[in-house]
């Protein structure tokens, strides 16, 4: 458990000096027709837009209770985003032991639920890499414990319904709140997503419009990359380009670790 983690180390690695070759493919996807069918699962759940999923993840940490006397479990492996707002709100925040396959390990999660200094108010279960998590048994921890589960879907195209006959349940369908980011899979340059599995629970007021302005200056960009968009990657060029690389004289990037107080930027 952190002290409401009033400094956090933070590992930072600089790669400018190791001349990697530039990118050869676009950041973004190519917009297709296909991308603009995703709406079906919005339609059957409520959904709240954000600019990013962290803050979505802040607006279900902030609904769960986390604060000053509520706090957050999240994963021992992790990416700050996970944590930062817990941190802006002021809360403990905790990190259970993941097995080999990166899921909950329950036993020794049971006993960081046991000891956590403050009453845990959420907990954060990731889909890592998009590969389901076991939602069951964690949302029945999570129930005998009085915690609100909440599912990070970054990694997946959620929420995602179990196949016919399968009685599991799908990605960002089980807990409490989950939290998606569709600008990891969709041609558009921002994009978080927060939606509720219990009808029960509340939800914030939809976040404002940016304003058509705004709007119609992504979907220009969307139309120049498409427009933009590369050729066929002749895969012995970039052989060729990557041995070049390794064989050149390289210099290893900058590793340096430094404290920040309280959330990231």
């Amino acid at each position: 458990m952190t002290a409401a983690m009033s400094t956090v180390p933070v590992h930072r690695f600089d790669p400018t000096a190791c001349g990697f070759p530039r990118p050869r493919v676009p950041v973004l996807p190519t917009m297709r027709g296909a991308c603009l069918n995703w709406t079906a699962n919005d339609l059957r759940r409520e959904v709240r837009h954000f600019a990013r999923g962290r803050y979505a993840l802040l607006a279900a940490y902030r609904l769960a209770g986390v604060g000053p006397t509520g706090a957050l479990l999240a994963p021992a492996y992790h990416c700050r985003t996970m944590f930062d707002p817990a941190l802006r709100l002021g809360a403990d925040v905790g990190f259970y032991p993941l097995t080999a396959a990166l899921a909950p390990d329950l036993e020794r999660l049971r006993q960081v639920l046991l000891s956590s200094r403050e009453p845990v108010k959420a907990m954060l279960l990731t889909h890592f890499f998009g590969f389901a998590q076991d939602t069951a048994a964690v949302g029945q921890l999570c129930a005998e414990h009085g915690v609100t589960l909440i599912e990070d879907c970054s990694h997946a195209l959620a929420p995602i319904d179990a196949a016919p006959g399968n009685t599991a349940r799908g990605i960002g369908t089980t807990g409490r709140y989950a939290v998606a980011s569709p600008y990891k899979f969709f041609p558009c340059p921002d994009g978080g997503l927060l939606w509720r599995n219990d009808p029960a629970a509340p939800l914030p007021a939809q976040p404002g419009s940016p304003g058509a302005k705004a709007e119609l200056r992504a979907l220009l960009q969307v139309f120049r990359q498409w427009r933009t968009a590369p050729g066929a990657l002749y895969g012995h060029a970039v052989v060729a380009e990557l041995q070049a690389a390794a064989a050149s004289a390289s210099h290893p990037g900058r590793q340096w670790t430094d404290a920040q107080a309280g959330p990231s930027a």
